[in-house]
Parts: C-alpha cells; structure tokens; sequence
C-alpha cells in the first residue's frame, strides 16, 4: 500500500500505528537531509508501507539541495497540497521545505483526508500563500504534542520550522511514551488539556 491509499481505506488507524508512521517517515528524512539530500516530493502517495506498518520513501527525484525548483501549471494536484511557500513562489527549496511538507503528511495521517481536499490548484495555492491550513480542527484524541510538531513545521517562515532531526527525536520520544506507557499523554480535547 502507498499511505495516501492506506488512511483513506483505514479511518480506524489507532494513534500507537499513526505514531510509528510518522516517526518512520521522519527518521527517513532526516537521514537524507543528514547527508544534504531532498527528496523533492514528500507526499502520502510516495510513502509505502511495508507488513508492519512500516513506512519507506520511495519516488525520490534526488537532490542536494537546490537553489530552485519550480511548479509548472501542468504539474499534478499534489504537487500543491504539500508545498511549502516558498516552493510556490519559486524560491529556494530547502529541507525545511520539506519540513513544511512533511507537516502536510502529518495532517493528513491525522484526518485521514488529503489536505484541501475540496479546493483547485489555484485555490490551495492562494491559500498556502495567505498562510490558511487545511479547514478541519485538530481531532479530538490527537496527542497536543503531534499538533504542536505539525504547527511549528508549517510555519509560514522557513527559518521558524523545526530541523527534520528535531522533529524526529520528539515522534520517536512520543511513539515510546505511547507505545509504552511511559508517562501521560496529553490528548486534545482530554480533561488535563480542558484543566489548563
């Protein structure tokens, strides 16, 4: 299965599964972005799950980083609904335009919904533009700290978003907590969130 079609056809994935996903899919890219290389097209549809659940990238167009990397008018729909900013102005793309991607992806595991699902290209690009997210709230049950990590990586300015590594080494201290139980978990929407 690739991802995209493995959340729309697995609306019951429990958080302990999305956990993992997420933190392989991470731990992926911050192996590439440790040895300077994009994947350039980080998205549901290039993620493939193995058995277990366990994420591997695959469709790399592989890149060190480059200065730009234009979006042309034929390109798939796709191509918008996880590009950073910057991406679509024409700028310079970065791993932390892939961190913005990435948040993207996080999103999507956590609604188990493409994001902007109802909108055109020119819509979703207006939209990433004006820095409006995707319309659906944070799900009730989402850990805090997972809608924290998606936040801070589609923050609008490249220099706000959290290096891919940083983001890793919280999913995986997260995915073990949960996993194992080894502390409370905040949940969105859970009295201890309610109490603060």
């Amino acid at each position: 299965y690739n991802l995209q079609t493995y959340l729309a056809e697995n609306i019951d994935l429990i958080w302990d599964e999305k956990l993992n996903i997420s933190r392989g899919i991470s731990d992926a890219l911050t192996y590439c972005h440790g040895l300077n290389i994009l994947h350039y097209d980080i998205r549901t549809n290039n993620v493939l799950l193995d058995h277990n659940l366990q994420p591997k990238l695959y469709n790399f167009r592989i890149v060190k980083e480059s200065p730009v990397v234009l979006i042309s008018e034929n390109s798939p729909i796709d191509d918008y609904r996880y590009s950073s900013p910057e991406r679509i102005r024409g700028e310079a793309y970065t791993t932390a335009s892939e961190v913005y991607s990435f948040a993207m992806v996080m999103w999507e595991i956590q609604h188990h919904q493409l994001p902007y699902s109802n909108s055109t290209p020119e819509q979703i690009n207006s939209k990433i533009l004006a820095d409006e997210k995707p319309e659906l709230e944070p799900k009730v049950g989402t850990p805090v700290e997972y809608q924290r990590i998606i936040e801070e990586a589609w923050s609008y300015a490249p220099e706000k978003r959290p290096r891919m590594s940083s983001i890793f080494s919280r999913l995986d201290v997260l995915d073990s907590s949960y996993l194992f139980g080894l502390k409370v978990i905040e949940l969105i929407g859970s009295k201890q969130e309610e109490n603060e």
